[in-house]
């Protein structure tokens, strides 16, 4: 038994803004694809046995493959364009689940006369997670090496070298 969904009635995908607005709605979405997927962090032991000891959870990839209407195929680029030049954030659903913190990656189309006065067009999306990073001083109690612990007006620090050859060791011992 072969079941058939049309797009107006139950859409593949829905593209919406941080607001909860959805966007796009014109745009003819053919197919979405994804590919959630882990890392695993891997350390060889010393006998040899590889070992697991992380799961890392990748960031999300999505492609929208979709045909801009000719009827307003100029308006919906300029929005779409302006979305990514403005970092809008997206949230992508679709039949089996939702992603959040999606932003546009890339956006290229083609136009052909085989596809009539319309426009193809993959919207790539990748899920990205930004932080507000915070500094703070290190308190110079809790530096591990004292000459470290203050950073003003100390220039760039060589490393020291430490060279032991024969013959320092045989003056060091009284030998020469």
């Amino acid at each position: 038994m072969a079941l058939f969904f049309e797009n107006e009635k139950d859409p593949v995908t829905a593209l919406f803004d941080e607001d909860g607005n959805q966007l796009f709605e014109t745009v003819g979405i053919l197919e979405m694809s994804t590919s959630p997927s882990n890392t695993f962090a891997e350390h060889t032991l010393e006998d040899g046995k590889v070992v697991v000891d992380n799961k890392i959870i990748n960031r999300v990839p999505i492609t929208v493959s979709a045909i801009l209407s000719p009827d307003d195929f100029k308006s919906v680029y300029s929005k779409l364009k302006e979305a990514d030049q403005n970092n809008t954030k997206f949230t992508i659903q679709n039949r089996v689940d939702t992603f959040y913190n999606m932003y546009i990656e890339s956006y290229p189309y083609s136009e052909s006369s085989k596809i009539a006065n319309t426009i193809a067009i993959s919207i790539n999306f990748i899920e990205q997670q930004f932080v507000d990073v915070k500094q703070t001083t290190l308190p110079a109690q809790k530096v591990k090496n004292p000459v470290n612990a203050d950073p003003v007006d100390t220039g760039e620090k060589l490393p020291v070298e430490s060279s032991t050859t024969l013959l320092d060791f045989l003056e060091s011992t009284g030998i020469l």
